[in-house]
């Protein structure tokens, strides 16, 4: 349902002109849907409904995977799409976790490095005093 319209849109742009009917009934997947419809008892605005309502519930089970550009505007004008703020929050509760951890390897690795540059240091002044021995 989600891309019944793309699908149509692909019929219509055919180069052969295959499919000659207006609706492309003639189509065999076509002509299931609006079997199914007749037989459902339901009509194109009710089509029309479901393919928004399939594609809303699409993009609110997985908000945090799409794209902006397939997020944006998935809403009706006065609408939105509405989204389970937990999931949005697990997912900031990750980067955190994530952030948090690369601060501690960071502290590390400077800890390591300051401990590193102390003992060059150390080295570097004995070297030194041996030379004024030595000299």
């Amino acid at each position: 349902l989600r891309f019944f319209d793309d699908f149509i849109e692909v019929l219509e742009a055919d180069p052969r002109g295959k499919f000659t009917k207006e609706d492309k009934s003639d189509h065999p997947l076509v002509a299931k849907v609006h079997a199914a419809l007749h037989h459902a008892g339901a009509n194109f605005s009710v089509f029309d409904a479901w393919k928004k309502e399939v594609k809303q519930g699409f993009i609110a089970a997985n908000f945090n995977y799409l794209s902006i550009k397939t997020v944006d505007g998935a809403g009706e004008a006065g609408q939105s799409v509405l989204v389970d703020p937990r999931s949005l929050m697990q997912l900031v509760g990750q980067v955190g976790a994530a952030q948090d951890g690369c601060n501690k390897t960071m502290q590390l690795v400077l800890d390591k490095v300051n401990t590193l540059q102390r003992s060059c240091n150390r080295i570097l002044e004995k070297m030194g005093e041996g030379a004024n021995v030595v000299a």
